[in-house]
């Protein structure tokens, strides 16, 4: 049995209202037969409703360039609710209905994006969770499912690093390096603020480093 592929409706391109996205999911997902036990996640309440791509704002140190992992081109952040965080990454695994993953997956080519001293770069975001599952028909296999997060008050966290190493600049914009990894090992820069899950939100964080 194959699961429904809940990422079908998750595109910024969906003609669908979110209230609808939300039911749809669920129905179709329970239609298929997919489990919620593992992981200790079920379905979100979706009787809240989600809301619209979120609106994001970084913005660099006034003093340094710094590089954000861009990979899926949008800046990599940390998410959590009541002190637990929420998956904000999908990986590599497929959505369930696509296939399962029983190994070892090739993770998405890197990407990374230097934000110059005091520049602001703003991305959306569509403001999902994903949840592993285990495929019903295959042992020890898995994929995931995408939900829409409920409204609500999250933190949120970016880093960015003094270095990246690899890659080559995009033909579109020097500041993205195609198959380019921040560096990890070299100094870093933190940016956290926290924000409420509504119609038209926006997030605003500027990066501060250690002295």
């Amino acid at each position: 049995m194959r699961c429904w592929r809940a990422g079908a409706l998750t595109s910024t391109h969906s003609t669908m209202r979110p209230g609808a996205l939300a039911t749809a999911v669920l129905a179709a997902s329970v239609a298929a037969g997919c489990g919620y036990a593992d992981h200790g996640l079920g379905p979100p309440d979706i009787t809240i409703g989600p809301v619209a791509p979120l609106q994001i704002e970084l913005t660099g140190p006034s003093d340094r360039d710094v590089f954000v992992d861009w990979t899926g081109y949008h800046a990599h952040f940390t998410l959590t609710r009541a002190g637990q965080e929420i998956a904000t990454d999908p990986g590599c695994e497929p959505r369930c209905g696509e296939g399962c993953a029983c190994a070892g997956c090739d993770g998405a080519l890197p990407i990374a994006r230097r934000i110059r001293s005091g520049q602001t770069i703003s991305f959306e975001w569509e403001p999902v969770r994903y949840a592993a599952r285990s495929c019903d028909t295959d042992a020890g296999c898995t994929c995931v499912e995408v939900w829409p997060l409920t409204a609500g008050t999250y933190d949120i966290a970016f880093l960015s690093y003094a270095s990246a190493t690899g890659g080559a600049p995009s033909d579109a914009d020097a500041d993205i390096l195609v198959g380019a990894s921040v560096d990890t090992s070299s100094s870093e820069c933190r940016a956290e603020t926290s924000f409420s899950l509504a119609p038209s939100a926006q997030v605003r964080a500027r990066l501060s480093c250690g002295r």
